[in-house]
């Protein structure tokens, strides 16, 4: 492998930081600093389908550490302006035999099918993160929409992509299995997967600031704190927080939920049943727009996370909670068995009941060790173990070259 081209179209052109999101820009950052040090070029690259070409990020974005939404904001001044115009209407990739093209970032929404094949017909080995099949595989847990769009990427791309790399061995093996039942032959060593890392992979320049009103929550909690992480849609399971809690809290527990997470398909129902709760702004909040300092801060200074998903790829904010020694409690799915750390303890994802009993008898017990210090879970991957995963296989795959029609 010459040259590992990371597409980051999504993640730079948004100002969403969900758990893809970070994951996408951690990775590739960590591949960017990686990559070098094993002689191979690495550049950051955003589609630009109305030409039908990649285009590399500015270098300034790439040492920024590729920040949300960095290609919707105009630079300060004319050099920076020019820049972005010469990015936009100019520049473009030249693919050659000895090139990986990864998409480490949600791609399928986007028509670069006929740009990936452009890229392949030119020598480029094709390859992809898959997150999750959730939209294919749970029916009402997502966007109806989604459904037919991932459908139809996996269909029409699947001619244009050479390998598949899923975020968990459960993920890789359930492409497997999808792939399989719908006729779509790949050889088992063209699908792979990767240990992702936690947290946000600190890069950039200065410091981001926390608002007050989030840190007030933290300062003014007497009994313990409990995060809930995620995006606030169905499959995230918020009603049975709510369920729950309701239950802890009319046992006479002092406990705080506080959710962070921006609202996606069905989170405005949730986000409403939230604020209108008669707790809110008392022992129940919601944040929606947190930044990464925020969202660090919120791990470091709570005492546990509660993971209610009903079906997930992976599982980001359990691993997120570990490394910073919060209690876990998550809902019994397969992502979370593997993802998750010894003490973490789990529930039936349709019984308030019993995650009401866990977090009363984690509340109870818990209340001793909050002053002392917590280690954070051992042996806990990094982004630069991701990243050096992620570049043995896609030379791996470059030595392998396309796969056959």
């Amino acid at each position: 492998m010459k040259r590992l081209l990371l597409d980051v179209t999504s993640s730079t052109s948004t100002e969403w930081n969900t758990g893809i999101q970070r994951v996408a820009r951690s990775l590739a950052c960590a591949c960017l600093e990686a990559a070098p040090t094993r002689g191979i070029r690495c550049r950051a690259v955003h589609a630009v389908t109305r030409r039908n070409q990649f285009a590399p990020l500015r270098r300034s974005h790439e040492r920024a550490g590729l920040p949300p939404g960095c290609r919707l904001r105009s630079g300060r001044g004319w050099r920076d302006r020019l820049a972005d115009r010469w990015n936009r209407e100019v520049a473009k990739i030249r693919f050659r035999p000895g090139d990986v093209l990864f998409l480490p970032d949600v791609c399928w929404p986007y028509p670069m099918i006929p740009t990936l094949r452009k890229a392949r017909n030119r020598g480029a080995v094709v390859g992809w993160l898959v997150y999750d099949l959730i939209p294919l595989r749970f029916s009402g847990l997502s966007e109806p929409n989604n459904e037919a769009v991932l459908r139809r990427w996996v269909s029409e791309s699947f001619g244009a992509i050479d390998f598949f790399v899923g975020i968990s061995r459960a993920t890789a093996a359930d492409l497997a299995a999808y792939l399989a039942e719908h006729g779509l032959s790949v050889a088992p060593e063209r699908i792979g997967h990767i240990t992702l890392s936690c947290g946000v992979r600190k890069q950039g320049h200065g410091s981001v600031p926390v608002r007050a009103e989030v840190d007030a929550v933290f300062a003014a909690r007497s009994g313990p704190v409990y995060l809930a992480v995620g995006t606030l849609e169905p499959r995230k399971n918020h009603r049975l927080l709510l369920d729950a809690f309701e239950r802890v809290w009319s046992a006479g527990a002092d406990a705080t939920l506080v959710v962070i997470g921006r609202p996606g398909w069905g989170g405005d129902e949730i986000g409403a049943a939230i604020r209108s709760h008669a707790e809110h702004g008392r022992r129940l909040w919601l944040f929606s727009d947190v930044n990464d300092a925020e969202l660090s801060g919120a791990y470091a200074r709570a005492d546990g996370l509660v993971m209610a998903s009903r079906a997930e790829g992976f599982g980001l904010p359990i691993i997120e909670a570990e490394r910073d020694g919060l209690r876990v409690l998550a809902s019994d799915i397969p992502a979370h068995r593997e993802v998750a750390g010894p003490d973490c303890r789990f529930f039936d994802p349709d019984d308030p009941g019993q995650l009401a009993s866990l977090v009363l008898e984690d509340a109870a017990t818990g209340a001793a060790e909050r002053p002392r210090a917590r280690p954070g879970r051992a042996a806990l991957a990094t982004w630069d173990d991701a990243a050096r995963e992620l570049i043995e296989i896609c030379t791996r795959m470059s030595r392998l070259g396309p796969k056959a029609p």
